[in-house]
């Protein structure tokens, strides 16, 4: 779960500081982890009332997305992938 932890702090340091204010305003429901092996590779969730799709990457390479407007149009890592790492980093502690 290191992995995991050094991933979700790396996506904090991306994050606009704003977006990531906001994220503890985001539900998130249907968290699922992705597992190969013994290895979570990533997650998906629903976000938002609008019920966008955010996914988080680990392996093989990192990456981000989500269905919102924000990370559609200007491809940032909007408020709904920080909701994600939040909920996300919660479990893992």
């Amino acid at each position: 779960m290191n992995k995991i932890a050094d991933a979700l702090k790396d996506l904090a340091r991306i994050t606009d500081p704003a977006r990531a204010a906001r994220a503890n305003t985001v539900q998130v429901t249907n968290l699922h982890l992705d597992v190969t092996g013994a290895s979570v590779t990533g997650c998906t969730a629903v976000t938002g009332d609008a019920g966008y799709r955010t996914a988080i990457k680990f392996w093989p390479r990192r990456a981000v997305s989500c269905t919102c407007p924000d990370a559609t149009q200007r491809k940032v890592a909007c408020k709904h992938v920080a909701a994600v790492a939040v909920k996300l980093a919660n479990l893992v502690d």
